[in-house]
């Protein structure tokens, strides 16, 4: 389930959200079921960054009919790392998650373990998932804690 406060730990994502779209965007699909909102955001998501927020608003209605939905939810959270990649110029920090920027090692291993996990193909099959895990993956070994042995977090 998204929560509150992850909904608003990335609520710097869209302080260019065109209000009055999305309002247009839930009277028109705000009456369709999760799944078509899942499928239409995959659509808008295949076009590239240009509607990924497009995709996000299909997304964000399948979660408000239903916010246990599991695949609206990973969906959601393959498509928040994306964004976030693209706004902060790929911020390790950022694209993990992680607001401590003190955290040891074994922090930010772990933080990587779950976003690896949670963009597993088996989990998510978002077509989403695996440039998040790409993203992930690419800017965690470009990192100095990437160099360890064996190259390998």
């Amino acid at each position: 389930m998204v929560s509150l406060s992850r909904m608003v730990s990335v609520s710097y994502l869209f302080s260019d959200l065109d209000v009055e779209a999305a309002e247009s965007w839930l009277r028109v699909f705000g009456k369709e079921d999760p799944e078509v909102c899942i499928d239409i955001a995959e659509s808008f998501f295949k076009q590239e960054n240009i509607c990924i927020d497009m995709a996000l608003y299909s997304l964000g209605i399948a979660l408000f009919k239903n916010p246990n939905h599991p695949k609206a939810t990973n969906y959601f959270k393959a498509y928040i790392t994306h964004k976030i990649a693209s706004r902060t110029n790929n911020n390790l920090y950022a694209i993990l998650e992680i607001t401590d920027y003190r955290m040891d090692i074994k922090g930010i291993k772990k933080a990587y373990k779950f976003k690896a996990k949670l963009f597993h193909p088996d989990k998510c099959s978002s077509i989403a998932a695996k440039g998040a895990t790409y993203q992930t993956h690419k800017y965690c070994m470009a990192s100095s804690f990437g160099s360890e042995k064996k190259g390998r977090i």
